[in-house]
């Protein structure tokens, strides 16, 4: 494919001067001047003086399917554009649905770039130069881009790149859902239960020569609640579990909006991934916020969503998360991923991955039958959930009650030893009796009002009719 027809807007007279025409292996031909060297990078090319002026095309994966300005800008609030580093001004020059141009400038360098989209896939060119010298030099970096040629790929590439046919696959463990994967990939879609209310969705599917993974959702991945001071006091701390009603166990995690989440399980499913872009997607998040709450939002809860691209062993990745949060009690958040989707492919295949996993989420397809038997079951669950923490309150309120009751018994106590008297009680009249605290055993003589103190307990023989007297809160209870 010659890509020069996307570079009028660049329209200069080319300059004369010896070239070098180079084929390189990795699938293109280019024009460039003698002494530049040829830089490739998975999806990018970058042919370079050592002057500082460069020019580079580059496959950008466009797996939401944006528009050409909307991925300019999600890229321009990326780490990076193309090659440039933390991009400057960017000032846009021309766009429409399908391309849009703008300036550059950062770090000593002017550039002029263009973005070109093609469904899942876009191309980015850009032809970059110190300031002082841009202008001298553009027209012949533009001669350069206007010389690129892709050669014809090679088998494998072109096995990768055929038009794909899908079939419809159903959830094999609880028929919760279906979706369209690849005929003749790899595919396992299914609903998990760590525990009875807790369920979790995932999909994965991969090509027939394992260079390319997609998924959407995963079952390591449950419900989540924030750390509190109440739940630290019963030593429940973030990276535990809490299990309030006994069938759903929340992670303790402080929230992580989108990207943050994204980024946290990369880290995770990844390790040592290197993070190429990451953006915040505020439009997507208000566009699906207005979807999701379309009929009223009582719990006050709220989406982030985020976007990172990746490279890991040799592979390029995209990971696009949703995370949700709602108000709970006593101070706690519950949150929740309610979108994670992404793929892993070797960098000629990216553009196949997007078109998988997006086609992933077009076609998935929620069965009602199970829909209606969850709601059911919810409803149970919640029952029990609403009983469990109602005998789990009695529990509580009968435990303060008699701590209460614990309290007041020792400062009846105390009151007694600092009154120097005893609380006695007959145990036959009910009677309560007062008397000095200079025995240990108290007795009542002949049924009258007469008490006699003792050191001793007297026994059943005793000659005379006495009655014991108890100690209120020692021995009976007022």
């Amino acid at each position: 494919m010659q890509l020069s027809t996307l570079w009028l807007f660049l329209a200069a007279p080319l300059l004369g001067g010896p070239m070098v025409h180079t084929t390189h292996p990795g699938g293109f031909s280019v024009d460039h001047p003698s002494g530049w060297k040829i830089e490739t990078t998975n999806n990018r090319i970058v042919i370079l003086s050592g002057n500082g002026e460069f020019v580079a095309i580059e496959a950008v994966p466009n797996p939401r399917s944006l528009g050409a300005e909307q991925l300019f800008q999600a890229l321009a609030q990326g780490a990076q554009i193309g090659p440039i580093p933390k991009p400057g001004l960017l000032l846009a020059s021309r766009t429409d649905a399908s391309s849009a141009a703008a300036q550059l400038t950062t770090n000593g360098l002017k550039a002029h770039a263009l973005l070109s989209v093609r469904g899942p896939v876009a191309t980015l060119m850009i032809a970059a130069a110190p300031p002082s010298v841009f202008a001298q030099r553009l027209p012949e970096l533009t001669q350069i881009l206007q010389s690129f040629h892709f050669t014809p790929p090679s088998s494998a590439q072109a096995k990768t790149r055929t038009v794909l046919q899908y079939q419809r696959v159903t959830d094999s463990r609880e028929q919760a859902f279906s979706t369209e994967t690849p005929v003749g990939w790899r595919s396992e879609i299914g609903t998990y239960r760590p525990m009875v209310g807790d369920y979790r969705m995932e999909t994965q599917t991969q090509s027939p020569d394992g260079t390319i993974l997609c998924f959407a959702g995963d079952r390591n991945i449950g419900r989540f609640i924030t750390p509190t001071q109440q739940m630290v006091q019963f030593n429940v701390r973030e990276g535990g579990y809490y299990n309030p009603s006994g069938s759903v166990s929340y992670s303790v995690l402080r929230y992580l909006p989108g990207l943050q989440f994204a980024q946290y399980y990369l880290s995770r499913r990844f390790p040592g991934a290197r993070i190429l872009r990451s953006n915040d997607l505020p439009q997507v998040t208000a566009q699906a916020s207005a979807l999701r709450y379309r009929h009223g939002n009582p719990n006050g809860a709220r989406l982030d969503t985020g976007e990172i691209e990746f490279e890991f062993q040799g592979k390029q990745g995209y990971v696009f998360v949703t995370t949700e949060i709602t108000a709970g009690m006593l101070g706690a958040y519950f949150w929740n991923v309610v979108n994670l989707t992404g793929y892993l492919a070797a960098s000629d295949g990216t553009a196949t991955a997007a078109e998988v996993t997006r086609h992933l989420m077009d076609s998935g397809r929620p069965n009602p039958q199970w829909v209606i038997r969850e709601y059911r079951m919810q409803a149970v669950e919640a029952q029990q959930g609403i009983d469990a923490m109602k005998a789990v309150n009695e529990v509580w309120s009968q435990t303060l009650a008699q701590r209460s009751e614990v309290n007041s018994r020792n400062s009846r106590l105390a009151g007694d030893g600092l009154s120097g008297q005893f609380r006695m009680l007959d145990p036959n009249t009910g009677q309560q009796v007062n008397v000095q605290a200079s025995s240990n055993f108290f007795y009542r003589v002949n049924q009258t009002n007469v008490v006699i103190g003792v050191n001793h307990e007297l026994g059943s023989n005793t000659p005379i009719d006495v009655t014991r007297l108890l100690r209120i809160d020692v021995e009976a209870r007022r």
